[in-house]
């Protein structure tokens, strides 16, 4: 509440004022036009044309065409669905709408035909406004919608009439000025959004007028709205947040909306920003994340940002830290659903925000944990969050669905379907989804609609769909697919059944990998087991020649979705993809930093404790000679003869003393080394560069070619040949430091190491689980995860490398190195060593952990001779083994 010191002192001054009459559009309109010409709506036109609409605009607009589509036999309840872009004449349908007595229907452009005739057949919508492009949809499935008996084109600029559909102008010009609103109560329906369904279809969120008036807490989250503020967001009004937080909260508050019907992009959202003078905004983490990757640094002295939002996905640390340090705000996370919004956030004021927690209940929503039966649990159990019956934003219930309406209350108390947990401060924590709803890039996507969309394909007998881990849209999704006899799968069949979704459903819901099964897991009652299912999807390799995180097969499928856009002549989509992609490979890389820069810490170690070195001035002159071959190596990867023979001469320069021969190869390996990462983000976005180029250029041709000659040119195997060549050395260190050197390495490495990976440290057992196999299925291709009561079981299948070193000779044996436990008979005199899998990016990730007995939860890691290891996360703490821990000196054992 405004005014309020504390958020204590809100929450007791708050009273919900619901009147018994009321109506959004004289909020969010009609009450600010009183002749001052004050703003309501700036357009940015796609052409570059502009346009100021005061509230008094606003309103003479909206009275025309709601008398319009009054005369068109609209009224009272008729359901009138919208499908437009961010323009006047969107915000314009939808007040008219309101004012009209009838139930707005937003709906996305993205849907494809299937997705949109359900929703418009679901709803009985009588009247459906939309551009060219939604027309020619609405054509395709007209005959099978006998309800809907009007289809308005809205289009800017306005294009020549289709058959069947009429002009906006045509309807503002039935109406008249001084329209009188249908008098409504507060608990009339006004607003019918779908929201994604998990065990069957979507369904449609039925809420009153009175909705409007439960979203104080958007005034909270925008750090109370001012006087000169502008509001933005690229998010879609067909989406309730884009609806009601970025246009008719705004509105409400008499604040103006710029409404921008160009694509999202991050340099040119930011530029946008500052070109208009926006104040607020909400970005979903999705859009953050692109601008950090793609921007990185913006020109904060142009910008006029005071707040920012975000929600429908979580926003991590790094993303928090880069709007702190490059845009100097914290971002004001809020949480709700379509069924009951915006819930618990944060205000700088009184609820400053934090990274972990979700927030607190926004003053008069009482936000609880409970468990199924609806009893409140303390603080620190995991339950449903939940909301008290009578909240203003709770909907009035599932279009035609009471079943389903009644089962979402348990008691006093209406379920959200989310799992938290409240601390004893009252903050609420997010623990998960309790169903099956994947979230991707902010979008929310039910299975069972795309899983209906998969059947209907010739080749696919049963199907099941389920959320992955993505690095860029938090979630993607992943099928199942059981294939009809006769079919076979595919890489090509996998394209098209991604192509069928994306055409039926929409772009955002198709699936990212298919996988083929023999049997999907059910229960007794014949329902699908979804968490098996993504349990499975952290360790099978998706259907593709190679695994899906895999530099190559990345590359293969950006390489698939440019070439399809160009062959549609679609530049602004190729366009798209380049720059997505080219954010991607950035973000790829990161993960691929964990194995190259533990190896060069670790290369780095061991020249400082070889014991005879050549004078500082001695070894760069060596590199230098060879410079232009070394850069040959950074750019192919040790596939160029050139860097072959670079190799070959230096070894041979150097060959005058064991230490330089040792210190020169040492040394280029440390070059080789440093310029990994930066070979693998470059041959990652080179694809997605150089297109982008030749469409800038206009030349769509020179974009297929580069596309095609990528393609067949692959990415270069850089983890395999790494492999090799460390295999080499590691060969070395073994033979001429010996154990006792060795296991001092490994000691310094260790040290040097530690820093680096701290961030293992800070992640739970199944959080690291995740990110283990993720690791390991990138570089090392098949793993299989288990879980049980005790630990998660990660096996490695044979990583190419050949196996284990082992150590001939006299040797104490293995009691003083038992990280490593033989699988496999050892003859007499050998021993197995640790050595081989230091250049494992997980190895090397949880070696210093081990070694130095700080809290962790990795303590088994036996490794077998051909290659292959199993990994044991066990759920409870523990220090380093007591063997290895004595010999290092060490503090070890279980804590």
């Amino acid at each position: 509440m405004r005014g309020a010191s504390s958020y204590a002192e809100a929450c007791a001054r708050h009273v919900w004022r619901v009147p018994a009459e009321y109506n959004i559009a004289l909020d969010a309109c009609d009450q600010w036009a009183d002749g001052a010409g004050r703003r309501a709506l700036v357009w940015d036109g796609a052409d570059g044309a502009g346009e100021t609409w005061s509230f008094d605009d606003l309103k003479r607009a909206s009275d025309r065409l709601a008398g319009g589509l009054a005369s068109l036999g609209l009224g009272r309840g008729d359901r009138v669905a919208l499908m437009l872009p961010q323009t006047p004449e969107h915000a314009i349908a939808h007040v008219a709408v309101f004012k009209l007595g009838a139930v707005s229907v937003p709906l996305s452009r993205l849907f494809g035909l299937d997705a949109l005739r359900y929703r418009l057949e679901d709803s009985g919508a009588r009247a459906l406004l939309t551009d060219s492009d939604g027309a020619g949809k609405a054509r395709a499935i007209r005959e099978a919608l006998p309800e809907l008996r009007h289809v308005v084109r809205c289009d800017r600029p306005a294009r020549p009439d289709d058959a069947g559909a009429l002009a906006f102008a045509d309807l503002l010009a039935r109406g008249v000025d001084g329209f009188t609103p249908v008098r409504t109560r507060a608990e009339d329906p006004a607003l019918l959004i779908y929201t994604s369904g998990t065990s069957g279809p979507p369904k449609g969120a039925l809420h009153a007028h009175r909705y409007l008036l439960g979203y104080n807490g958007v005034d909270y989250a925008n750090n109370f709205f001012r006087p000169g503020d502008l509001y933005w967001s690229p998010a879609d009004w067909a989406w309730v947040g884009g609806l009601l937080v970025g246009l008719l909260c705004p509105l409400a508050h008499g604040v103006p909306v710029l409404a921008s019907a160009a694509r999202f992009d991050p340099a040119g959202a930011l530029e946008l920003m500052a070109r208009f003078g926006v104040t607020n905004t909400l970005l979903s983490a999705t859009a953050l994340r692109k601008m950090a990757v793609q921007v990185g640094d913006p020109r904060r002295d142009r910008l006029r940002l005071r707040a920012i939002l975000s929600g429908g996905e979580r926003v991590t640390p790094e993303i928090a830290r880069w709007v702190e340090e490059r845009l100097g705000l914290r971002i004001n996370e809020v949480y709700g659903q379509t069924e009951a919004n915006i819930l618990v956030g944060e205000n700088e004021p009184l609820i400053p925000p934090r990274r972990e927690p979700l927030g607190r209940p926004y003053p008069g929503h009482e936000v609880a944990i409970v468990d199924d039966g609806g009893r409140r649990l303390a603080p620190g159990e995991v339950g449903v969050i939940a909301v008290r019956r009578g909240d203003p934003v709770i909907m009035l219930g599932y279009w035609n669905r009471p079943d389903a309406t009644a089962a979402a209350y348990r008691g006093e108390w209406f379920l959200t379907g989310d799992l938290g947990a409240e601390d004893p401060d009252g903050w609420i924590h997010y623990k998960g989804r309790a169903d099956d709803v994947i979230n991707s890039a902010g979008f929310r996507i039910g299975p069972a609609e795309v899983e209906g969309c998969l059947l209907e394909h010739p080749a696919v007998e049963q199907c099941a769909v389920v959320g992955v881990p993505d690095p860029t849209k938090g979630e993607a999704v992943r099928a199942f697919v059981l294939l009809a006899p006769g079919h076979a799968g595919s890489p090509a069949l996998a394209d098209e059944l991604g192509a069928h979704v994306k055409a039926r459903l929409g772009a955002f819901q198709r699936p990212r990998d298919v996988e083929w099964v023999d049997e999907l897991p059910m229960t007794v009652s014949g329902k699908i087991r979804r968490a098996e299912l993504r349990q499975r999807s952290l360790t099978t390799t998706p259907a593709r020649d190679e695994p899906a995180a895999s530099p190559g097969a990345w590359g293969r499928r950006l390489s698939d979705a440019i070439r399809a856009a160009l062959e549609t002549g679609d530049l602004t989509g190729a366009r798209r993809l380049a720059l997505e992609g080219d954010g991607q490979a950035k973000s790829l890389g990161t993960e691929y930093t964990l194995m190259v820069r533990g190896l060069g810490i670790t290369l780095r170690v061991l020249l400082r404790l070889l014991g005879e070195l050549p004078p500082r001035e001695a070894l760069p002159a060596l590199l230098r000679r060879f410079r232009s071959d070394l850069a040959a190596v950074a750019t192919r990867a040790f596939t160029a003869p050139e860097a072959h023979a670079a190799v070959d001469d230096l070894r041979r320069l150097a060959a005058n003393t064991a230490a330089t021969k040792a210190a020169a190869e040492l040394a280029l390996t440390v070059q080789l080394v440093d310029g990994a990462e930066a070979l693998f983000l470059a041959e990652q976005a080179r694809l997605a560069r150089d297109v982008l180029q030749a469409l800038d250029a206009g030349d769509a041709a020179r974009a297929r070619a580069l596309v095609d000659e990528k393609e067949r040119a692959q990415y270069v195997p850089l983890h395999d040949r790494l492999i090799r060549f460390m295999a080499e050395v590691f060969g070395w260190v073994l033979e001429r430091l010996g154990p006792d050197g060795l296991l001092r390495f490994h000691r310094a490495a260790a040290e040097g190491q530690r820093a680096g990976f701290e961030k293992w440290e800070r992640m739970g057992p199944a959080e690291f689980a995740r990110a283990s196999a993720f690791l390991l299925k990138q570089h090392m291709g098949h793993v299989e995860v288990r879980e049980d009561d005790e630990k998660f079981t990660i096996e490695q299948a044979p990583c190419g490398s050949g196996g284990r070193l082992r150590l001939a000779g006299a040797y104490a044996g293995p009691a003083a190195l038992p990280v490593v436990e033989a699988r496999g008979p050892l003859t007499a005199g050998e021993a197995s060593l640790p050595v081989y899998c230091s250049h494992c990016p997980v190895w090397n990730g949880l070696a210093p952990l081990e070694w130095f007995g700080r809290p962790h939860w990795v303590f088994d890691r036996p490794s077998r001779p051909d290659g292959s290891c199993t990994l044991h996360i066990y759920k409870r703490r523990a220090g380093a083994p007591a063997a290895y821990a004595a010999a290092l000196g060490v503090a070890g054992g279980s804590h």
